[in-house]
């Protein structure tokens, strides 16, 4: 690998641009693939080391290897089927269940940490152990502190007024579970208030 490993490894975990993470939950594998790309400058393979495909049992579960120079990461994706399904939704199922493990095995990298971390409501999210978090908290109050333009944290609206989400809101968000629908604070359901922190 021309590229040193470490180097590598730091431009997987860069933040992706604004928008990046679809309906506040998942980035799509395509930019996961994308990004592998780009941080190795090709000098990745990907080996499915386990394919079972189980149509009378209801399900494909594919196991993929990652590897970059002489690293790698192993993902698991379970896909489920219906009994007796034809053969396109099983391709499709089979599709579903390598590129789903190959993102498992990306994301042990930490790619795309920063961007799901302040989308949704992810408890792990505000964790001080998770040392990436941290290192990108720290930059921006650094960038803040100096003056010098901030990335906007957001391009998140609210489902009622569409109106762009302040950090403020996105925080307030953070703190009532099990809300995955984007809100400002003043159009927030009050049912999903009875069990806010």
């Amino acid at each position: 690998m021309t590229k040193p490993y470490s180097e590598v490894v730091k431009d997987l975990k860069e933040r992706f641009p604004n928008g990046t993470v679809v309906n506040n939950r998942f980035i799509p594998n395509q930019v996961y693939i994308d990004r592998l790309e780009a941080a190795t400058e090709s000098e990745w393979s990907k080996e499915i080391l386990r394919l079972d495909i189980r149509p009378e049992a209801g399900y494909v579960c594919a196991i993929v290897r990652v590897k970059i120079g002489d690293y790698h990461r192993d993902g698991y994706k379970v896909e489920k089927i219906k009994p007796g399904a034809d053969d396109k939704a099983l391709t499709t199922a089979i599709d579903l269940a390598v590129n789903g493990a190959l993102v498992t095995a990306i994301d042990d990298w930490q790619v795309g940490w920063i961007n799901l971390a302040e989308t949704g409501n992810r408890d792990w999210a505000t964790n001080p152990g998770i040392t990436l978090l941290q290192a990108e908290k720290a930059n921006t109050q650094s960038t803040k502190a100096t003056g010098a333009a901030v990335p906007s944290s957001s391009t998140r609206n609210c489902s009622n007024c569409r109106q762009q989400l302040t950090v403020e809101d996105i925080d307030y968000l953070k703190t009532i579970p099990k809300l995955k629908i984007d809100f400002c604070r003043a159009h927030v359901p009050k049912f999903y208030l009875k069990n806010k922190n």
